[in-house]
């Protein structure tokens, strides 16, 4: 079994011992969107990165300024310890749980979901709008709708019929999907 490649990005160098911060529980390879400590906040022109995300299997985003640079996202608190883009795991800065503790919560569950996708225990658990097979489909005109699995069932099974029509859209698109 191959090893899993791993980076962590953070804006700028920091104290952060992210080894520890993570348990210990894999080793990554440490970048910085810009390298001087002296910047406030990290703007596209500070940026001075040598990096290429292909080259990693994982990719671990320290803050909202590498969630932006790298996936155009703008909420870190949203996307916090969620996969984004197959590929990309963001997470709060923990410096901020410093002087913002009520965060404490959020970094613990980030944290955990992280090292749970790193080590396959863990799957993507919602629909991620950025991924390249939610834009194939939508591009296809298939949308995304609600399914109930009971209800279908009982419509596909029993020969009464149901009530409502509701289903009957969803009827169709099964039977011919199962007649190709």
């Amino acid at each position: 079994m191959n090893k899993k490649r791993i980076a962590l990005i953070e804006s700028k160098p920091s104290r952060n011992k992210f080894f520890e911060l993570f348990n210990n529980k894999f080793e990554f390879d440490s970048f910085v969107l810009c390298s001087n400590p002296q910047v406030k906040k990290v703007l596209k022109r500070d940026v001075d990165i040598v990096f290429n995300p292909d080259d990693y299997d994982w990719v671990i985003l320290v803050g909202s300024e590498p969630l932006k640079y790298y996936t155009k996202l703008n909420s870190i608190t949203e996307y916090s310890g969620r996969v984004v883009e197959d590929k990309f795991l963001p997470v709060i800065n923990p410096a901020m749980l410093a002087f913002k503790p009520e965060a404490k919560k959020s970094w613990e569950d980030s944290k955990n979901n992280i090292i749970a996708y790193i080590a396959g225990e863990l799957k993507q658990e919602k629909l991620d709008r950025q991924s390249p097979f939610y834009r194939l489909m939508r591009k296809m005109s298939i949308r995304s709708k609600g399914f109930s699995k009971y209800c279908m069932g009982h419509a596909l099974t029993n020969n009464q019929p149901i009530k409502s029509n509701r289903f009957k859209a969803n009827v169709i698109k099964l039977n011919n999907g199962a007649n190709q």
